[in-house]
């Protein structure tokens, strides 16, 4: 009894939270005076009373400590304000649902899986051109308008010319599995001009034109091998000495990646093109079949990594165009169709030429070479040259298929230069070496870039209906200066000036010189 009552008097101030330290300072005097009492009267040997109080502090402070750790592991939550935890619940929701809208789980299903797999993007361009001519250049022949079939019809090479010009494109990008992606893009243009997808302002507010630019699917079944078919965009390495920007490619092509090491990589690109399938439906038109043009090209390449980030890329090809040539009509039963088949279904100016209709027809004009270009192109990437962007591009080109005796058999003497020139000596090479320095993308307002070319294409180096549009305006025989300049003003929005300055390079006088301006955004 004794004991139980030391024991409850040392370990009392533990057991109950409501207990003050006043009446439990008194349980304690009281407790150990009793023992005192009880050892005096000799009911315990003051041994024994020693003991049992050992014995009660000892228990009392494993109770203390059992008391402790219980309490160790309670959470104590302070009290809040219901207005408090209002506000915390409605900025969490908040926050939760900003999230979710993003990561797109805030509705499941919400948003159908094949939208997930398709990428819009595009962009429009407003241009203010301004071509200056030459009052000493010469008559050229514009060969689109002859070869409507209304006569002999010449270019304006003496007025200047100015259009202002709206491009704009819509793209999606399609992955429709993990080994099959796609892609489609409609452009303003028209469908008789491949080089360029500009639209020129002033139709009386009529409605532009849109077309299918692009429509193509690759399939890649590994990392090393892919196939694209289609219309799609320019597969090869190349400048627009050969190939003009907006230009897209149709046909099949093959794609071989294979690394050489962790920082090199080569590549084969092989591909084939019909330019124009012929209509031999007919039984009178089964001669026509023969006379499909196609290209056949194909590219070999390698990339290098080199330090800093940046990126050595050389590429060699070979450009077969097969069946392009133009034929004379000696067959006085020869009809329309037969006439198309031997013309070029687009030209702009510069290659060499001949008439390929009868005498006493309207003139229809042909080229007059063969076309196997041969093309050496190499592009030097660095990202961080002395803080800003530097790119360095080079190509070199050679028309392997130009045979002047075979020109002479196949025109009969009537083989014609650019502008009537009769001087039909080879000229079959074209080089062209670029500059670009600044902001590699201009995505926000003060990025900036800054671009030179100069480029140099006889008139038989290339085919001249597939080249840039835009220097000389459009074509060969042609050799100047390309400067330009690109300053950010606003999130992916930009300003571009440039300046093309060229001349005939041996062919009779026209010197053009165009300035354009262009207020570009992209989305």
């Amino acid at each position: 009894m004794v004991f139980a009552a030391a024991t409850l008097a040392i370990a009392a101030p533990r057991a109950r939270a409501d207990t003050t330290d006043e009446e439990i300072e008194r349980l304690r005097q009281t407790t150990i005076n009793v023992i005192q009492l009880l050892v005096q009267s000799g009911i315990l040997t003051q041994e024994k009373a020693d003991a049992l109080l050992r014995e009660a502090r000892k228990q009392a402070a494993d109770a203390i400590a059992e008391q402790q750790k219980a309490e160790s592991r309670v959470v104590r939550v302070p009290y809040v304000p219901e207005t408090v935890r209002s506000e915390i619940k409605q900025e969490l929701h908040q926050e939760v649902v900003a999230q979710a809208k993003e990561e797109g789980w805030a509705q499941p299903n919400a948003i159908p899986d094949w939208a997930k797999r398709i990428n819009i993007r595009g962009d429009l361009r407003l241009r203010h051109q301004a071509a200056y001519q030459s009052p000493d250049n010469a008559a050229y022949i514009s060969v689109q308008d002859t070869n409507a079939g209304n006569g002999l019809q010449l270019l304006n090479t003496t007025q200047d010319m100015v259009a202002d010009k709206l491009r704009a494109r819509l793209a999606l990008d399609l992955k429709i599995a993990d080994e099959v992606t796609g892609g489609l893009q409609i452009t303003t243009g028209t469908t008789t001009n491949p080089v360029s997808t500009n639209q020129t302002l002033g139709n009386t507010f009529n409605k532009y034109s849109i077309v299918l630019d692009q429509a193509w699917v690759q399939y890649k079944p590994s990392s090393w091998l892919g196939f694209t078919g289609g219309r799609m965009p320019n597969p090869w390495l190349s400048t627009d000495l050969i190939w003009a920007a907006d230009l897209s490619f149709e046909g099949l092509i093959a794609t071989l990646r294979a690394p050489l090491d962790t920082e090199t990589q080569a590549f084969l690109v092989l591909g084939g093109f019909p330019l124009e399938r012929l209509d031999c439906s007919l039984a009178t038109q089964v001669n026509t079949c023969s006379r499909n043009k196609t290209l056949w090209a194909g590219q070999a390449g390698i990339d290098y990594g080199l330090a800093g980030g940046a990126q050595l890329r050389l590429g060699f090809a070979y450009y077969n165009f097969q069946n392009i040539a133009g034929e004379l009509i000696t067959d006085p039963a020869a009809t329309t169709s037969d006439f198309r088949t031997r013309i070029p279904k687009f030209a702009q100016k510069g290659n060499t030429l001949f008439n390929v209709a009868p005498a006493g027809s309207n003139p229809l004009l042909g080229l007059a070479s063969d076309f196997r270009v041969a093309a050496a192109t190499v592009r030097l990437d660095i990202p961080d040259f002395s803080g800003v962007y530097l790119s360095l591009q080079g190509e070199y080109v050679r028309n392997l298929g130009y045979d002047a005796d075979q020109i002479q058999s196949r025109t009969q003497g009537g083989a014609l230069g650019p502008g009537f020139n009769t001087d039909i000596r080879p000229r079959t090479k074209g080089y062209n070496l670029g500059l670009t320095f600044g902001t590699k993308e201009i995505e926000k307002a003060y990025d900036w870039q800054v671009t030179g070319n100069y480029k140099v294409v006889e008139r038989d180096a290339v085919v001249d209906g597939f080249n840039d549009p835009d220097f000389h305006l459009g074509g060969t025989d042609a050799k100047g200066w390309i400067l330009g300049a690109s300053l950010g003003i606003a999130r992916n929005t930009w300003l571009r000036l440039r300046w093309l300055t060229s001349d005939a390079i041996d062919g009779p006088p026209l010197a053009i010189d165009v300035l354009q301006f262009d207020f570009n955004v992209r989305f």
